[in-house]
């Protein structure tokens, strides 16, 4: 008997559970409307019958999704849909066999089973989320050779890390000792992670089975006890919290950003176009520093891909608006955004709203009156202004003479001497205070450096 035979006999019991309750979940969607594919690799979606159509799925879909698949985690076509509240779509979230699948097919990387004893070309397995009934579908793979491995997407690394962690930061202390002790075998924890270690395939199904049924017992069981106290209230002087919130992000990132992020590293000629990130660090140094709360409305003038916005939003709840001149970096923003909303209802987390919109905030009165208003009512407003022309940081400097009285504004640049001549008298901020990022904190250096924090008056 082969193993992908046994493997199947393994799971049987717990697939068709799961199957059964997709198909009731399914049922009760009011609305059933199809969504055709859109066409190009970046673009995908999937409808609201919850089978993936996409283009960048193709090979999979034809093999595998004809039809309704036998099991979930042999190979998995479905995924259970995520319904927000007033509308009436379903958002899912991308795979972690998405980002494998479309990485070999298009050669980017090349990704090899990670099981010597697989009889699949690279198997998949599907684990369960505690928050939204959600499954992903992750692939048992590795990265081939002896190629760098330090910035690219490690799927084994992702399925470890996201069960530890849900385990040991995501559910509450008594729930989550279920899953470190046992008296009559392993915990699943221990087990998961030894199956993992010495490359066990036939114990590590069997551990996931383990670990899924008893997510899927608790849900039903469980109802708001499920969470911690400082995912309820969002407390983002809590390390556990922030680690929840970095890994959110992070797998975002992977799935939208990482299979795209050389067309990101460009420079061009223009100061003002250079590209930059600030890491998570640096976000939740700000986060503290200017107490960004749920009621916080935040701007970030250059947002880029909407690193900074969503992960202040996850973090806190807070309303973002994020200003970008490149309308490539607004619509990969955009996805993430879908991504997230989705994914961090996996963890327990509700993003606030976020915007994003395109354009030249030179000519912000002409193309986006409206959003003037918005940076008039901000408490804090961003401006990675590292690289920006002396006009353009004039520009800005008139720019917030609008701005409320206590808001916060963050650069990289120090706004101190852009007074017009004659008018030094006329202090915009009361205060502007330096402070230091340290090593490691942003995308265009190794180093440590300056950022500032002006209090308008």
């Amino acid at each position: 008997m082969d193993r992908p035979s046994r493997r199947q006999q393994l799971n049987k019991l717990r697939q068709k559970e799961i199957l059964d309750e997709l198909r009731q979940k399914r049922n009760k969607l009011s609305e059933k409307r199809h969504i055709e594919p859109e066409q190009g690799d970046d673009k995908y979606r999937n409808n609201a019958d919850v089978r993936f159509f996409s283009k960048r799925l193709k090979k999979a879909s034809d093999k595998h999704c004809k039809g309704e698949p036998e099991s979930l985690s042999d190979k998995a076509c479905y995924a259970l849909p995520v319904k927000e509240k007033g509308k009436g779509t379903t958002n899912l979230i991308r795979h972690s066999r998405e980002i494998v699948e479309s990485m070999n097919r298009r050669e980017a990387r090349f990704y090899t089973k990670y099981f010597v004893d697989d009889n699949d070309e690279i198997s998949e397995i599907s684990l369960m989320y505690p928050g939204w009934e959600g499954l992903e579908s992750f692939a048992l793979a590795t990265l081939a050779g002896n190629k760098d491995k330090d910035n690219e997407y490690l799927p084994m690394n992702d399925l470890k890390s996201t069960i530890n962690l849900i385990i040991d930061h995501v559910l509450a202390d008594d729930i989550a000792e279920m899953f470190k002790t046992s008296l009559n075998k392993k915990s699943v924890q221990s087990a998961i992670n030894n199956s993992i270690k010495n490359r066990l395939l036939d114990e590590l199904y069997d551990d996931i089975q383990r670990y899924n049924k008893m997510i899927t017992d608790i849900r039903k069981n469980s109802g708001k006890k499920l969470w911690p106290k400082y995912i309820i209230e969002r407390n983002s002087a809590e390390p556990r919290y922030i680690q929840i919130v970095n890994h959110v992000i992070g797998q975002t990132y992977d799935r939208i950003i990482g299979p795209r992020v050389e067309r990101l590293t460009n420079i061009t000629s223009n100061l003002d176009l250079n590209y930059g990130e600030l890491n998570a660090d640096f976000i939740h140094d700000i986060i503290i520093r200017t107490k960004i709360k749920n009621n916080t409305i935040f701007v970030d003038l250059g947002s880029g891909i909407g690193n900074t916005i969503l992960y202040a939003s996850i973090a806190t709840g807070c309303t973002g608006y994020g200003y970008e001149l490149r309308q490539k970096l607004v619509d990969l923003a955009n996805e993430q955004y879908e991504e997230i909303m989705t994914r961090g209802k996996l963890y327990g987390l509700e993003i606030g709203r976020v915007e994003f919109l395109s354009g030249d905030f030179r000519d912000i009165y002409i193309n986006h009156p409206n959003f003037i208003n918005i940076l008039y009512s901000a408490d804090v407003i961003l401006a990675n202004n590292r690289t920006f022309s002396p006009e353009t940081n004039q520009f800005l400097y008139n720019l917030f003479l609008g701005l409320k009285k206590g808001a916060k504004v963050v650069s990289l640049e120090s706004f101190e001497g852009f007074e017009p001549r004659g008018k030094q008298s006329e202090r915009l901020f009361s205060e502007i205070k330096q402070f230091r990022y340290r090593e490691n904190w942003v995308s265009w250096t190794h180093s440590d450096g300056k950022f500032y924090i002006a209090t308008h008056v």
